[in-house]
């Protein structure tokens, strides 16, 4: 008795494969129908002139200037005790106990402070994580009321400093995501109005 399995499953491949082509044909059929609109967004100058991001910076250093006014506060105590101490007689009971506390004071503020420093780090990527969640959402928006299909990035144009290598002259133009775009493509403009507008 002949083996039906291969015909069966060739007859399967042949028919989804068939049904891929007319998909994507169709696709095709319809992108050729309308040119893809294509524009561009310098992403530095947005997050240069937009509110959001000066208010981002703003509260940023006062997160700084706070913590660095606690550090002062935390390192004078730390005087204090180490001035105190100094007042206490040589090899008593009482010189002991403050070096311990003087110790343990001066490790935990180690400690503290380094953790502060991460923290404030780590606020500071979360914020910008933000910032560019909310630019790209912006730039989405202004795509859509333009008819626009793909935003790109816009670079500013490279600086060729006579310094440089070949090498490192060829990579800074081998970056370069966008080589020429016209000015009326510039949604730039549109983005930083629609972000100061919220």
């Amino acid at each position: 008795m002949p083996n039906l399995k291969r015909p069966i499953v060739l007859f399967t491949l042949f028919t989804v494969i068939g049904a891929a082509w007319v998909v994507a044909s169709g696709q095709g059929e319809l992108l050729r129908d309308r040119p893809a609109v294509v524009a561009v967004v310098g992403l530095e100058e947005v997050w240069n002139q937009v509110d959001e991001r000066e208010q981002m910076n703003a509260d940023l250093q006062t997160e700084r200037e706070d913590l660095l006014a606690d550090k002062e506060r935390r390192e004078q105590k730390i005087k204090n005790m180490q001035q105190d101490m100094d007042w206490s007689p040589e090899d008593s009971e009482e010189r002991q106990k403050k070096e311990e506390e003087l110790t343990q004071a001066a490790i935990t503020f180690k400690a503290w402070w380094e953790f502060q420093q991460q923290r404030l780090a780590r606020e500071e990527k979360i914020r910008y994580e933000e910032l560019y969640r909310s630019s790209i959402a912006a730039i989405g928006e202004v795509a859509e009321a333009n008819g626009v299909d793909l935003v790109l990035f816009k670079e500013r144009p490279p600086k060729f400093d006579p310094n440089l290598k070949v090498a490192q002259t060829l990579a800074l133009i081998g970056n370069r995501k966008v080589l020429y775009a016209r000015d009326e493509l510039d949604l730039t403009d549109q983005v930083i109005t629609r972000m100061n507008n919220r």
